[in-house]
Parts: structure tokens; C-alpha cells; sequence
């Protein structure tokens, strides 16, 4: 009997759904971002964002707005054979309806192997159509600092 009535509550358990906070639901749009690049689909990344959105490209000079000019930037960016990683990364729900994603992707060239790590924020906003980019900023992440040259030993007393 108490088989039974375990049983019944684990499988009562699988029934009931995970919720899901914002935080998890905007990140979720981030990793959908990751699947577009990789895949090189233009219309499917442009999608996953709002129409009058703000978009820092990585190689841009001036801050970018509209699907248009989202159109010809990935257009351009999916004419080499790039991919995507996610790497640390930290989502933070602002509002039940705007959640800030920020972390590390590493773009790889598959001609050279080249790893490229990029810093990165997203502010997603929830719409009608489920999340959505409203601002993207990506840039190259710094070399770490050079490591200083150790000090040269105190001179020994006396001279010599």
C-alpha cells in the first residue's frame, strides 16, 4: 500500500509543470539567440528582437536600431563561418517583464579556429510574441593584464 501511494505522489509530481521565473524565461530567449547564430539563420536571430530595438555590435562604430539595420549586420556576420558559445554568464529579473542577461559567448572562426571572447548584455523585455531583444551590447573582452616581471633581488650589503 505505501508502494502504491508513492507511487501516486511521484507520478502526481511529474504532472505538475516547473515554474519558470522571468529570469529563466529571458535567458531561455538568450540560448534561442545562440541556436540562431550557429544556425546563420538572418530572419530567425532578427526576430528575437524588438523592432525599434538598440543593438552595439561588436565591430560597430555607432549604435544600430531597427530590423533593417539588424538585417544587413547579421547578413554580413553570417557570411563567415562563426559559432557561438555561452560561457559564464548571470541573469537578473528586473521586472516581471524586463530581465537583464550579461555574461561571456566565445565566437569561434571555423576557417581558422580563432576563439574571439566577447562580453555581452541583452535587456529582454516580454511581449505579446514572448521575449524579446530591446538592447544588445557586445564587445571584445580585454587581454588580462600583463603579469609584472618579478623584482630583482635586494643588492647584497656592502657592495659586493
Amino acid at each position: 500500500m505505501r508502494r502504491l501511494a508513492y507511487a501516486g505522489i511521484m507520478s502526481a509530481t511529474l504532472l505538475v509543470p516547473a515554474y519558470a521565473t522571468p529570469a529563466d524565461e529571458g535567458h531561455a530567449a538568450v540560448e534561442q539567440w545562440i541556436d540562431t547564430f550557429n544556425a546563420h539563420d538572418v530572419a530567425a536571430t532578427v526576430e528575437l528582437y524588438t523592432p525599434d530595438a538598440l543593438v552595439w555590435t561588436t565591430a560597430g562604430r555607432s549604435l544600430a536600431s531597427g530590423s533593417d539595420a539588424f538585417t544587413a549586420y547579421f547578413t554580413a556576420v553570417y557570411g563567415s563561418p562563426l559559432t557561438a558559445t555561452l560561457g559564464e554568464h548571470a541573469t537578473l529579473a528586473v521586472t516581471d517583464d524586463v530581465v537583464v542577461d550579461a555574461g561571456q559567448i566565445d565566437v569561434t572562426n571555423g576557417s581558422t579556429g580563432a576563439v574571439t571572447p566577447l562580453r555581452y548584455h541583452f535587456v529582454l523585455v516580454r511581449t505579446d510574441d514572448g521575449w524579446r531583444i530591446a538592447a544588445h551590447h557586445s564587445s571584445r573582452l580585454p587581454d588580462p593584464p600583463a603579469t609584472p616581471a618579478p623584482a630583482a633581488p635586494p643588492a647584497a650589503p656592502g657592495g659586493g
